[in-house]
């Protein structure tokens, strides 16, 4: 019999592999609470220690464990630094 495995596609076969354009990240995830614009102030203000985590996350009206993956790089990686 076949398993689930079998059939579905994984790894490098996977479609977020295959075409990263059809995902929706960032600001075109409808459940996006941040712009591009807003990742590159949260990390130019963490990098050059303007603002605390806490105080960001006041800022952008969130809580303070999301702004960290954002100024740490573990989210939002597709955002260019810079300007874009």
């Amino acid at each position: 019999s076949r398993t689930r495995t079998d059939y579905l596609p994984s790894g490098d076969d996977h479609h977020a592999r295959k075409r990263p354009e059809v995902v929706a990240r960032g600001e075109r995830n409808g459940n996006a609470k941040l712009t591009a614009s807003d990742v590159r102030a949260i990390r130019a203000a963490w990098d050059s220690g303007q603002s605390s985590i806490s105080a960001l996350a006041r800022r952008y009206g969130m809580t303070p464990s999301p702004i960290a993956n954002v100024a740490q790089r573990r989210s939002w990686r597709h955002v260019p630094e810079g300007d874009g």
